[in-house]
């Protein structure tokens, strides 16, 4: 796979640079957008439109680099070699009514050469954050307790390693519940400068039955570069917090990737990930968020997610039993001075996502963005309204009209509660849409089919399945493990089409979702186990260095290529943990 520089973005009126008189007399304008410097990989693919500011005139707008070629909906432009850089085209802009800006806006490309191979983050890294190398190199600090202390947090504590300065790979010698005081914070601004900057949080490690979080989530603010796998984010109601809380969030950050985690019983979203660029989502399981609950609002939530970014991709997670916002896709109003449309917002990738028993909305949202919706599993609950759609696609946002979403959809798959698939939206994805308020007065028209989109200007970025096989993978194999009984009844539910779980007495305020925790009989139970020796502490057990030839007494080899070109001796080790996790597939019903 080909290293990617591309820095396209797609632009929206408040982001607009210095206008070129392109003004025709319905003000259909065409500029370039703000950015200094255009640039993009040789081979790579690129959608020229995207470096466009457009105003004015009737969208949607249509596009041609050539009056004599015809206009289309997008120019998508393979990067040519790069010894022709910079490569120069002139765009013409037309909108629906037929009106055309009277020249054209000329973009300078600047080419970069293809780079050798770059080294995903872990054995099975794919999407947008498939690149982040997190705590590569840096220092190992072990969590040795289940303690939590706000702001003067206890030595060994997951939340003193996550404050400990520079590059960390933070690992676990204990397994068990972690009942947090506060919010989690890993970021890399203001007083936390340097603490969310090239961080791997290892669950793979923890000796037994795994770690959870409950009563705060873990916040992923302003950072960069960060690896999560294996952990539980399982927020509760124990704790008045004060505000709606999700289970865990990640905004406004850089080169993260969540793997093989889990989350459920959240008190608004379960998981909000939006704001971010290079970001991956991948093999989670998202479920049972709760609906009525203690949020501040007093009205019912239960919502799975808003998701969103600048190539952002969520791939083979399970959506199980929440009310709305399965998920809720970002708006243009989710985008802040700090992380502005302009460089913050781009293309989105939901593919190989299993979506099961809503309990009242299925995916929403989007205006104004690109999405790409690929080969996702969709199936009603025995409790679920048969929506029919796989979307609804949203103009406006807040009270201001924008633009309907532009979204590539196929192989997506609905099936109903009798366990048939819905055949008029199968064959025709692109009918599964429902354009919310199209032909209502100010509302644009919705835009027609678009090619894919591509993820750091590439279509290679993820391995894809049919939605049949993805149904089968995701529930095989999603979430943190060994799998507890959440994750067993997410999974089980999903694939016999039941809701289960409810112990005597409960009385959700809506069939087959929850209210609370106690109304599925609680938190499970992680037993811990002995953790192997490390006497150099290097994040490597005695044992496995003799094995491999190394010197359980050097502290230094850890961060050496004795065992890979590509990764450390201790990243080998903690990919080894994972394949013997998903190997094993261990199941815990305490």
């Amino acid at each position: 796979m080909k290293r990617i520089f591309t820095t396209a973005v797609v632009c929206l009126l408040a982001a607009c640079g210095d206008s070129e008189e392109l003004q025709n007399d319905t003000l259909l304008n065409a500029t370039r957008n703000e950015q200094a410097v255009f640039e993009a990989v040789e081979g790579t693919t690129v959608r020229l439109e995207d470096y466009l500011c457009v105003t004015g005139g009737t969208p949607p707008y249509s596009y041609a680099s050539s009056l004599q070629g015809g206009f289309h909906s997008t120019l998508e432009r393979t990067v040519p070699s790069a010894e022709r850089t910079p490569a120069e085209y002139g765009i013409w802009v037309c909108d629906s009514e037929g009106r055309q800006t009277k020249k054209p806006v000329v973009i300078s490309l600047r080419i970069h050469p293809a780079a050798e191979d770059r080294t995903p983050a872990f054995p099975g890294a794919e999407g947008g954050g498939r690149y982040a190398s997190g705590g590569r190199g840096g220092k190992i600090y072990y969590v040795t307790n289940l303690l939590d202390a706000y702001p003067t947090p206890p030595e060994g504590s997951l939340r003193w390693a996550l404050t400990q300065p520079g590059p960390k790979i933070v690992m676990f010698k204990v397994s068990g519940t972690i009942p947090l005081v506060a919010k989690l914070n890993l970021r890399n601004d203001g007083a936390f400068a340097g603490q969310g900057l090239n961080v791997t949080i290892a669950g793979e490690t923890a000796p037994g039955d795994g770690i959870c979080l409950k009563n705060w989530p873990l916040s992923i603010f302003y950072a960069e570069n960060v690896i999560v796998r294996f952990l539980r984010f399982r927020l509760g109601d124990e704790v008045d917090t004060g505000a709606g809380q999700d289970a865990c969030e990640v905004q406004a950050s850089t080169g993260v990737i969540l793997d093989h985690c889990s989350m459920s019983w959240s008190v608004d979203e379960c998981g909000s990930f939006y704001r971010n660029r290079n970001f991956t989502l991948q093999w989670c399981i998202l479920t049972e968020s709760l609906r009525l609950s203690v949020h501040e609002k007093g009205t019912p939530h239960g919502y799975g997610g808003i998701w969103g970014g600048r190539d952002a991709s969520f791939h083979h997670n399970l959506i199980s039993r929440h009310d709305s916002r399965n998920p809720r896709f970002d708006s243009t109003i989710s985008y802040t001075e700090t992380t502005p449309i302009a460089s913050w917002r781009g293309n989105v990738d939901f593919r190989n996502n299993v979506v099961y028993g809503w309990g009242g909305e299925v995916a929403y949202g989007g205006d104004g963005g690109h999405f790409n919706m690929l080969n996702n599993y969709y199936k009603e609950g025995p409790h679920s309204p048969a929506r029919n759609r796989f979307l609804t696609a949203y103009a406006v946002a807040g009270t201001a009209t924008t633009a309907f979403p532009e979204v590539h959809i196929d192989g997506n798959r609905y099936v109903t509660r009798t366990g048939t698939g819905l055949t008029r939206i199968e064959e025709n994805n692109h009918s599964g849409i429902v354009w919310s308020g199209a032909g209502g007065e100010g509302i644009p028209a919705p835009p027609g089919r678009v090619p894919e989109f591509p993820i750091s200007g590439t279509k290679r970025h993820t391995t894809t399945q049919s939605a049949d096989e993805a149904f089968s993978s995701v529930l095989e194999s999603a979430g943190a493990w060994p799998r507890d009984k959440v994750d067993l009844r997410a999974a089980t539910d999903a694939r016999d089409g039941t809701a289960t779980g409810y112990v005597a007495g409960a009385n959700p305020s809506k069939t087959g979702l929850i209210d609370s925790p106690s109304q599925i009989g609680g938190y499970p139970v992680y037993e811990t186990a002995e953790a192997p020796v490390d006497s150099d502490g290097d994040g490597m057990p005695d044992i496995w260095e003799r094995a491999c030839g190394l010197n359980p007494a050097d502290p230094a080899d850890g961060s050496q290529y004795s065992l890979s070109e590509t990764y450390t001796n201790v990243e080998v080790y903690l990919h080894e943990c994972a394949a013997a996790l998903l190997r094993e597939k261990r199941i815990n019903e305490k």
